[in-house]
C-alpha cells in the first residue's frame, strides 16, 4: 500500500516528474519546516509514552523514562506488519517489571480507547471552527475546553500521587487515567494538525484550522489499525480529497472538473502524509538510538530468546 501511494502522489503531484514536484516543494521551503515536521514526532514520543506510563503505573513499577526507551525502539519495529514493538514491550513488561500479560493487554486496550476519545475531541474542535450556527459553536467549545481542562486536573493528580507514592487504584483513579491520557492524545492531535498544515502548505495549500484537524484526526484514527504503513497515507489522501482548500489549491485550480479537482486533492493528501511520513523515520532513528543506550546503560544487554535479562534476573533471585 506504501508503494502505491509513493507512485500515486508521484503521478498525481508531478505528473510523473519527481524533478517538478521537488522544485514546488522548495520554491516553498523555509528552514523552520525542518523542526515543525521533525520535532512534532518527537514531542509525540515523549506524549505517548506519557500515556502509556500513566496506565501502566496501575499495574506495575515502571519508570517515565523507562517506557520513553521503550515506546523509542518501538517507533522503529512497529513500521513491520501487525507492530511487532507492541508485542516486545509487552514481552518486556512481562519479563522485566513482573506484570501480568492480561494487565498490559488491558493497558493497550486503555491506550487505545484513549485515542479514540482523543480525535473525537479533535474532532469537536474542528467544529468549533467549521460550523455555521453559533450555538453549536460555543457547545462544542466548551465541551472541548472543559474536558481538556478535567483532563490536565486528573493528570496533575496522578502525577503528584505517583511522587508522593501513592496509588490510583479504583474506579476514580480508572476514570481519571483515563481522562488525562486522553487529553494528552488530544495534545498529539493538535500537534498533527500544525504539521499537516505545514506538509500541504509546502505544496501550495493552505489549510484552515478546521481542516487541519480533521485531517489529523482521520490520521490517528488509521495510526490506530494493526498495518499503519500505507494505511495512514492512503486516509489522509482521500480525506484531503474532499476538501476545498485542497481541490481548489493553486497546483489544482485549473483542473476544470469535479473529477480532476478530486485527483489533485488526493495527490496532494498522499505527497503531504508521505513527508510526514519521511520525518517520522527520522525522528524514529534517535529515538530508537536512545532507546537502546538507555536500556543499555541501565540493563547492559537486551532479552535474547525469550530469557529474562541477567542483571535483573539476580536482582530478583
Amino acid at each position: 500500500m506504501l508503494g502505491l501511494a509513493v507512485f500515486a502522489a508521484w503521478s498525481l503531484m508531478a505528473g510523473g516528474s519527481l524533478r517538478a514536484l521537488a522544485a514546488a516543494v522548495s520554491a516553498r521551503f523555509a528552514w523552520w519546516h525542518v523542526p515543525v515536521l521533525v520535532g512534532v514526532p518527537l514531542a509525540n514520543w515523549w506524549l505517548s509514552s506519557l500515556v502509556f506510563w500513566l496506565l501502566t503505573r496501575r499495574v506495575g513499577a515502571v519508570g517515565m523514562a523507562e517506557m520513553a526507551a521503550l515506546l523509542g525502539l518501538s517507533l522503529v519495529l512497529n513500521y513491520a506488519p501487525l507492530k511487532p514493538g507492541l508485542l516486545g514491550r509487552m514481552a518486556y513488561h512481562r519479563l522485566v517489571n513482573r506484570m501480568p500479560l492480561p494487565a498490559v493487554a488491558l493497558t493497550v486496550l486503555q491506550a487505545v480507547l484513549a485515542s479514540a476519545a482523543g480525535v473525537a475531541v479533535t474532532l469537536a474542535a474542528a467544529a468549533v471552527f467549521a460550523a455555521d450556527e453559533p450555538v453549536v459553536r460555543w457547545v462544542c467549545l466548551v465541551g472541548v475546553l472543559g474536558f481538556l481542562a478535567v483532563g490536565v486536573l486528573a493528570g496533575t493528580r496522578l502525577v503528584r500521587a505517583d511522587l508522593a507514592g501513592a496509588g490510583s487504584a479504583g474506579l476514580a483513579g480508572l476514570v481519571g487515567t483515563l481522562c488525562a491520557c486522553a487529553a494528552v492524545r488530544v495534545a498529539e492531535t493538535m500537534l498533527w494538525a500544525v504539521r499537516y498544515a505545514v506538509a500541504l502548505g509546502l505544496l501550495g495549500v493552505e489549510l484552515s484550522p478546521a481542516e487541519a484537524l480533521v485531517l489529523s484526526a482521520v490520521s490517528q484514527a488509521a495510526s490506530l489499525l494493526p498495518v499503519q504503513v500505507g494505511t495512514r497515507e492512503w486516509a489522509v489522501g482521500f480525506a484531503a480529497a474532499v476538501m476545498p482548500a485542497v481541490r481548489l489549491a493553486p497546483a489544482g485550480a485549473g483542473a476544470g472538473s469535479a473529477t480532476a479537482g478530486l485527483t489533485v486533492g488526493l495527490g496532494a493528501g498522499l505527497t503531504a502524509d508521505l513527508l510526514c511520513r519521511g520525518a517520522d523515520v527520522l525522528a524514529a532513528l534517535p529515538a530508537a538510538a536512545w532507546g537502546w543506550w538507555w536500556m543499555h546503560q541501565r540493563h547492559g544487554c537486551w532479552p535474547i530468546g525469550g530469557k529474562v535479562l541477567a542483571r535483573d534476573q539476580a536482582r530478583s533471585s
